[in-house]
């Protein structure tokens, strides 16, 4: 049966009722859903985003992240309509005809883009595109291009998306035909997943009249980044930094490149509600999206996947709870099925920091001054996860003697702030106009560099990523070794103890990441003072457990 087919068996159409839906939401309260929107949300294929968590395993960090893609795509759809009026009356008082011309069709086609902007996510979301860089004839699948599959109704992908995207268009063309275009399944695919290039309404000179809007859900301050950071610390409860949505909203403009586009803009007064978002952004990477038990929960769910053998575009369609049933239906016993019971019931990996990875660039020449660790196991063409995983085979069969996928590496590297967000000049000035962020506040540069004042205006080095190394094991493993050893050891020190578990544990796993992965030697004087950080953060963490495990 095809993913689009096992989908209309669950989730069984409603014809659309008469009138606006209303959805109530806890950030904007009384969201209206007009009939086109209402209908959009009753297909299946949609439905389904309601059992798909906007933030994956988090919530087995902070209970309260229970939101889903359904809840983030309503609220961005919500502020895609503000956005649309405040860029409708600013192009008012825009001199000329030679214009881009905003009306409700327009608007029609910008909230349908952001409902549509999440469609293609599978299963627990960003774990089911890292679940697709394990496979050769996936590696590049992204929630986007799956989006695109949905609503172009390729075969396996449904077509009832791009049926009611066409019976939308038909009913505007009498209101406006050249705008009309504008809601076509490919250019509703261009607005919502920012890719001016491919906006299509006949001729290149009207068509770069909207690429504009393209950037309105996209861009650096655009409507989803700005209702997901939100939501995302609103239902977590951690405190991420306030976003002023509003402020943002309300200094959106458009402006007319050299090459005769219209592009989105944010007027000067917003620049200091920029620098909040961006360190909000920043903040939520740390603590939400690359929290270490959340990895180490996602890592365990591709290995569950990996486990069940199944083609990505099998499952593209399916929900977080489909894969968990399915973890649930295997064999008791195997990996796939403890995987289940490990998410199920809290049992999750101890997850131990390593060392610090980070690396800096010379902004100017975009070139690489200094990274600390340069993985080179296996040529660089290959997916990182697939080097990864070698590592992993090699340490549980041949050093822990760990059954396959017990021991998982987690070196994401965590985004600092994107260069882009700092560099394009998405700011705009009356009388200098487009500046950078760096350009319109130089004290960002200082701050970001750590360069003393007098070197601001290169702003030379710039922090790509900075994150930790990690490497999780199974709780039940350790304090299995601990116990073991404190029966062994009974006339020495605790002290002793910790010492042979490390030398019998996670030595190899310190080998493994210095020697094997970044290729480090340790008569190499220059890697003694990391050598000695992995060592120090490895002891440390494991007389912690050793406290609680054995008093």
């Amino acid at each position: 049966m095809a993913p689009h087919e096992r989908l209309e068996s669950k989730f069984d159409r409603k014809p659309p009722r008469p009138g606006f839906g209303l959805y109530v939401d806890p950030l904007y309260g009384y969201i209206p859903l007009p009939p086109h929107l209402r209908g959009i949300t009753d297909i299946p294929i949609y439905q389904r985003m309601r059992e798909i968590r906007q933030l994956s395993t988090v919530h087995l960090v902070y209970p309260g992240a229970v939101h889903t893609r359904f809840d983030h795509s309503i609220g961005v759809t919500h502020l895609a309509g503000i956005a649309h009026r405040i860029l409708e009356e600013k192009l008012r008082h825009v001199p000329g005809n030679d214009k881009p011309r905003l009306n409700e069709v327009t608007q029609v086609a910008l909230e349908l883009a952001a409902l549509l902007h999440d469609i293609g996510h599978g299963p627990f979301g960003h774990a089911f595109e890292a679940y697709c860089k394990r496979h050769l004839n996936y590696a590049d699948w992204s929630h986007e291009d799956v989006g695109r599959k949905i609503l172009h109704g390729e075969e396996g992908f449904g077509g009832e998306i791009r049926e009611s995207l066409q019976e939308i268009k038909k009913r505007r063309e009498s209101e406006d035909q050249e705008l009309a275009g504008l809601l076509t399944h490919t250019n509703i695919g261009a607005i919502a997943f920012g890719k001016p290039d491919q906006l299509d309404l006949g001729s290149e000179d009207l068509s770069k009249k909207y690429y504009f809007l393209c950037d309105v859900i996209t861009c650096a301050f655009g409507i989803d980044r700005l209702d997901y950071l939100r939501r995302d610390a609103f239902f977590s409860g951690v405190a991420t930094g306030a976003i002023d949505v509003w402020e943002i909203i309300h200094n959106m403009t458009v402006f007319q490149e050299r090459d005769r586009s219209w592009t989105l803009k944010l007027e000067i007064p917003a620049a200091v509600a920029l620098e909040g978002l961006l360190q909000a952004r920043n903040l939520a990477y740390r603590r939400l999206y690359y929290h270490p038990i959340h990895r180490a929960a996602q890592e365990l769910l591709i290995r569950g996947l990996i486990e069940l053998k199944v083609e990505p575009a099998e499952i593209a369609l399916d929900t977080d709870f489909d894969i968990l049933e399915m973890l649930g239906q295997e064999k008791r016993g195997t990996f796939a099925n403890e995987i289940r019971r490990r998410i199920r019931d809290r049992l999750l990996y101890e997850v131990i920091p390593l060392t610090t990875h980070g690396r800096i660039y010379d902004l100017r020449g975009n070139s690489l001054l200094y990274e600390t660790f340069r993985f080179s196991v296996g040529p660089e063409e290959q997916p990182r996860p697939k080097n990864q995983l070698d590592i992993e085979s090699r340490l549980h069969t041949q050093e822990l003697k760990l059954k396959s996928g017990r021991v998982l590496f987690d070196r994401e590297r965590i985004p600092a702030w994107k260069k882009e967000d700092l560099e394009d000049k998405w700011l705009l000035d009356p009388s200098k106009g487009p500046l950078s962020l760096f350009e319109a506040m130089p004290h960002l540069a200082v701050v970001l560099s750590h360069l003393p004042m007098r070197t601001t205006p290169g702003y030379e080095l710039f922090m790509d990523f900075v994150s930790m190394i990690y490497v999780s094991l199974p709780f039940d493993h350790l304090r299995s070794k601990l116990l073991q050893a404190q029966n062994k050891y009974k006339a020495f020190p605790k002290e002793h103890v910790v010492e042979e578990v490390y030398k019998d544990t996670l030595q190899p796993v310190a080998n493994a990441l210095l020697v094997d992965m970044a290729g480090f030697s340790r008569s190499d004087g220059s890697k003694s003072d990391i050598f000695k950080e992995v060592e120090r953060n490895l002891v440390r963490h494991l007389d912690g457990l050793a406290q609680s495990v054995l008093g």
